[in-house]
């Protein structure tokens, strides 16, 4: 592998021991929204439900988790989570109530330009300014996925992001 888009990949095979890095952080906060059914009002009401994910390893598990658990629902007991695939897939599975929740990036259609309008201003509160993220997020993410990997030992930060490259760059144009 040489290049990927996927940080959460990426991070979860670093601290597993394999030699990538992820070089750049263009969001320093999920761009996900929780779309439930037009009956479910609350998370209270998500116990008893199934939650559809893109896949049981990773970000696309561990932000679901951690949302439903500070909403006071316990994702091990109180919901069924199950891989359902591409975003697609899980809007189609949403929509025929195969499964009741879910989470969706907020860009699946954009009617008009009054919504990309809102899109963009969306997405822009997520960006990063300069392309790192700060080393307690880094801490987090490694801390989130060294426990869902079963990995007991300390993974210190620069195995897993090396943003030498983004800062060199950013340090050129501040010149310039």
């Amino acid at each position: 592998m040489d290049f990927t888009g996927t940080p959460g990949a990426t991070v979860a095979v670093a601290v597993q021991g394999i030699k990538v890095s992820v070089v750049m952080a263009y969001s320093n906060k999920p761009l996900y929204d929780l779309v439930v059914r037009p009956e479910i009002s609350s998370c209270a009401e998500l116990k008893g439900k199934i939650f559809g994910l893109g896949s049981l390893t990773g970000f696309a598990y561990d932000i679901p988790r951690l949302m439903l658990s500070r909403n006071g629902v316990d994702p091990k007991q109180d919901i069924k989570m199950i891989s359902i695939g591409t975003t697609g897939d899980r809007w189609t599975a949403l929509k025929a109530n195969s499964i009741q929740a879910t989470l969706l990036q907020r860009f699946l259609q954009l009617p008009d330009k009054t919504i990309a309008h809102q899109n963009y201003d969306y997405q822009r509160k997520t960006l990063t300014e300069d392309g790192t993220i700060t080393d307690e997020l880094m801490r987090t993410i490694i801390d989130s996925q060294r426990q869902n990997s079963g990995i007991t030992r300390a993974v210190a930060t620069e195995e897993v992001f090396n943003f030498s490259f983004v800062r060199a760059a950013m340090n050129n144009l501040v010149r310039k």
